[in-house]
């Protein structure tokens, strides 16, 4: 099944129930800022991570596992916040968002014990959920040919907030410490989430919410399609954060400064960036099948470059082809969550797969710090992202189409 599916609603059904919300051209960018804000935060972590390890002398696998724990968090809330979003739309979970969010982020400038890192983490991750999930479900229901295009400036929070955040946070960290930087965080996601969450349209009118068909939630996993989506979403984003999240200790290992770490961090959000836009553009025409193939191939070609070079500047490749690589992904989730089950219930589909996939991606940064811990070195680790890769890119080939519901 392409982009235009039998189980789309026709495009006039679209119109009717776009005429009772905003504009498409505020939907989409509001979603972009609003995603900036929430997964720059969270990709920060690596930022932060120097800092607590100096301070605290925990265990690189232990501290690493509170954004383990933040991930968790989002996956576990991710199908609830999607269902109530199909029913009263974003306006209300973004708005309960952005206090947990910036409650959360307030709290942690006072964490003493890592025990608290984990709980704050959790709770800031719980947040994200309830803020991304509906964002995302707004924007793909609000698109019927353009999707893909729609999705990636929806979504290209996912790489901007990794290109602008982490290394705007490098510079306020080391002039005001790392407590008071988790305050600033607190007040400005708080109230920027907030005001730009009431841009993204509240309850779906009941006349045309009937007219919008699809799977629902509880449809959709009972097809072999929802759990492959879900694995392959699953494992890559594994590989990609174990990556990521280690990025700036694996650089100074390297030689490199922390700062210019950080800068490597948001090499990878403006290459995921240029990757998401050019992927929702082949999504839009070929399906998502094939964009995920070559998002595949680029990572595994990423990182098998990075175990092989030796000279610290050889990094900047890496970064490059990896970047893209994690743009696509991006994007192809929720595109796939849409193709293949419609819009009826999209939102609380990707709230599904946002759970299994989640809950397994936060596995990566703990195990790329406790290999670390075993072995000195990152290296088997990603070795353990190539195989990642590979079963990703399997399971999306192996994807039938599901039946049409009657």
């Amino acid at each position: 099944m392409i982009w235009a599916s039998p189980y789309l609603p026709a495009v006039t059904d679209l119109e009717k129930l776009k005429a009772s919300w905003l504009p498409d051209w505020v939907v989409a960018p509001a979603g972009m800022l609003i995603t900036t804000t929430i997964i720059g935060s969270f990709v920060a972590f690596n930022v932060f991570l120097k800092y607590l390890l100096d301070d605290f002398e925990w265990s690189r696998g232990g501290t690493a596992g509170a954004l383990s724990a933040a991930m968790v968090g989002q996956g576990i809330l991710s199908p609830l916040t999607g269902y109530l979003a199909d029913k009263y739309g974003a306006r209300p979970l973004v708005s309960v968002g952005a206090v947990l969010l910036g409650v959360g982020y307030l709290l942690l400038s006072q964490v003493q014990e890592l025990w608290q890192l984990y709980a704050l983490y959790l709770m800031t991750g719980m947040g994200g959920a309830t803020v991304f999930v509906p964002v995302v479900g707004a924007v793909s229901r609000r698109f019927h040919q353009r999707r893909g295009l729609a999705l990636s400036v929806g979504v290209s929070g996912i790489t901007l907030g990794t290109a602008i955040v982490p290394l705007a946070l490098s510079e306020v960290m080391s002039a005001l410490g790392w407590r008071q930087t988790y305050m600033l965080v607190g007040v400005v996601i708080g109230l920027l989430v907030l005001s730009l969450g009431q841009l993204m349209g509240g309850r779906l009118p009941t006349a045309s919410a009937r007219r919008l068909s699809g799977y629902s939630l509880s449809r959709a996993i009972r097809t072999a399609t929802f759990w492959k989506v879900l694995l392959a979403s699953g494992t890559s984003l594994s590989a990609v954060h174990m990556v990521v999240a280690h990025m700036v200790t694996f650089s100074t290992d390297l030689g490199l400064a922390a700062a210019k770490g950080a800068t490597l961090v948001s090499m990878v959000g403006i290459c995921g960036f240029v990757g998401m836009i050019f992927t929702g553009y082949l999504a839009d025409r070929f399906g998502g099948r094939g964009p995920w193939m070559l998002s595949a191939l680029l990572s595994i070609t990423g990182l098998a470059w990075l175990l092989v070079m030796r000279d610290p500047s050889m990094i900047y490749p890496f970064v490059a082809l990896y970047g893209f690589a994690w743009g696509g992904y991006a994007v192809l989730m929720p595109f796939l969550a849409a193709q293949f089950f419609g819009i009826g219930s999209v939102a609380a589909v990707i709230g599904g797969v946002q759970l299994g996939g989640a809950v397994m991606a936060s596995s990566g940064p703990m195990v790329a710090g406790f290999v670390f811990d075993r072995t000195g070195s990152y290296y088997p680790a990603f070795g353990l992202g190539i195989a990642l890769f590979i079963i990703g890119a399997a399971l999306v080939s192996w994807m039938r189409e599901v039946p049409e519901l009657e």
